[in-house]
């Protein structure tokens, strides 16, 4: 009962803020210079990961039993370092770009900054949760889930960037089960 009270409580609170971040995007539509980042709930959720795990494991340890392995502190490490990265990538990720220009600037999750020019981009593929853009030998991801997101999809066809013919993978299990269904 307690765990259904928490999903509904986390599924009520994530459906207001993906209200308010389209409120954001509706602001932000109109200005000339837009920045696509991570929602900011992400550090909430990447909070809540490293918290609830630290806790775990600390009882773990002062509270041993026989279940208590060293693979499962490794196990508890990971989730922790999990919740840190998406802190991270939240705080730092971010993609600078001006409605006109040439070029936008992007910010990797450990803090390089690459200033990206529409006519050097070879082709990008739009994903279910992320596109992939391809920059000569390098490739560069946008979560799509991200603010103003669809703005830089709107200056890659604006800039008349090729989009990549190579299926998705959520297109190609469509195909294998048409194929399974004749």
């Amino acid at each position: 009962m307690v765990l259904f009270i928490s999903l509904v409580l986390v599924g009520i609170v994530v459906r207001l803020l993906q209200v308010h971040l389209h409120k954001v995007i509706s602001r932000t539509s109109n200005e000339s210079t837009v920045i696509v980042q991570l929602p900011r709930y992400y550090v909430w959720i990447g909070l809540v990961v490293t918290i609830c795990t630290l806790a775990l494991l600390i009882l773990m340890i002062i509270f041993p039993n026989d279940t208590a392995t060293i693979w499962v502190g490794i196990l508890f490490g990971c989730f922790i370092l999990l919740g840190i990265s998406i802190i991270i990538a939240t705080l730092v990720w971010k993609i600078y770009l001006t409605k006109g220009d040439d070029h936008f600037i992007y910010t990797t999750f450990f803090g390089r900054t690459h200033k990206i020019y529409y006519k050097n981009i070879t082709h990008y593929k739009w994903g279910v949760s992320t596109t992939k853009l391809k920059v000569g030998k390098k490739s560069f991801f946008v979560e799509t889930q991200a603010i103003n997101s669809s703005i830089f999809l709107k200056e890659l066809k604006r800039n008349k960037v090729p989009m990549s013919d190579e299926p998705t993978i959520l297109m190609k299990m469509i195909a294998f089960f048409i194929k399974l269904k004749k």
